[in-house]
């Protein structure tokens, strides 16, 4: 089994699910560690739900073979609530190439943490196939990705939401005699049976 990643997504957005919902502003953000954040304000005007935050094109190479098996796949997010508030996961799942939600939903029920930890939280894994038979194709399609959604457990306070980072790892095995490519070319290296 071989990997690539954490790749950063290419495209941001906001989309709503229902007219209530928050929408989270300055999404571009999300496509760096670097202390700017996506957020969103989750009040009662906003039902205490967010919109989904879809993170979309990771841009994983041909070093995956379009018919490779997908192993795992794991998202990670660098993500806070600017108070200690009751604020946890709504839903969490993939995204395919027709900008559909599919899979298991990754979501937990840990309240996110009051500050910003500089550290990811995990979905998923190398062995995690959110349910799923996918191919190498299918993640490297631009429109491939996650979203995700937060609400508001506690209706007496009115938090933001921050996602600074979304990025994603791909664990996948190559069909028998694939040859493997690098982001410079191919390396002349054909991948052996069951590696």
């Amino acid at each position: 089994m071989a990997s690539e990643g954490p790749n950063s997504p290419v495209t941001m957005a906001s989309a709503a699910d229902a007219a209530a919902a928050q929408a989270w502003s300055n999404v571009n953000n999300a496509k760096s560690s670097d202390n700017f954040y996506a957020t969103a304000l989750l009040d009662e005007e906003s039902g205490y739900y967010s919109q989904y935050l879809k993170a979309t094109n990771f841009a994983f190479t041909s070093a995956i073979d379009d018919n490779a098996t997908i192993d795992g796949i794991l998202v990670e997010v660098e993500r806070y609530q600017a108070a200690d508030s009751g604020i946890k996961d709504y839903s969490m799942q993939l995204i395919n190439s027709a900008g559909t939600m599919i899979g298991a939903d990754k979501a937990t029920t840990t309240q996110w943490l009051g500050s910003d930890p500089n550290t990811y939280v995990s979905y998923g894994g190398s062995t995690n196939r959110w349910g799923l038979a996918l191919r190498g194709a299918d993640v490297k399609n631009a429109n491939f990705g996650v979203a995700f959604r937060a609400t508001n457990t506690n209706p007496f306070l009115s938090p933001t939401v921050c996602v600074d980072h979304i990025r994603m790892t791909i664990y996948y095995t190559n069909p028998p005699g694939t040859l493997v490519r690098s982001r410079s070319g191919f390396v002349g290296r054909r991948q052996r049976r069951g590696v």
